[in-house]
């Protein structure tokens, strides 16, 4: 009867020991994503390497969070699976892609501007 109860926590264990080792690719990919394709500047990466730990923080919240959710509702087993994938895959995007964080960033907000100006 008791094994029954417990159930639950086996398949968030289960699962969390699936999903565990994929947020150690996940964060080599934002360390290297953020270090590889942002800007160059003389004065050092330390923004960079703050950026990424922040990043791996933020996944790693979500993580915990999400854990706890699933403990009490099964169905959202799923999400601890995309909180490790998709930061993989779009780091993975950046960096198979040509143009650097800031030119992204650069990019973006010249639309930005062009859709203002459209407006106005």
């Amino acid at each position: 009867m008791s094994v029954l109860h417990e159930k639950p926590a086996f398949m968030i264990e289960l699962n969390k020991r699936f999903v565990l080792p994929l947020y150690n690719i996940c964060f080599a990919f934002l360390a290297v994503t953020l270090l590889i394709k942002g800007r160059y500047n003389r004065k050092g990466q330390t923004s960079k390497v703050i950026a990424s730990a922040l990043l791996m923080l933020l996944v790693e919240s979500a993580q915990l969070g999400i854990e706890n959710l699933a403990a009490k509702h099964l169905y959202l087993i799923p999400l601890m699976y995309l909180n490790a994938l998709l930061p993989s895959f779009v780091c993975l995007y950046i960096l198979c892609s040509n143009r650097t964080l800031g030119a992204i960033k650069n990019g973006l907000s010249a639309r930005h501007k062009k859709l203002l100006k459209a407006k106005t």
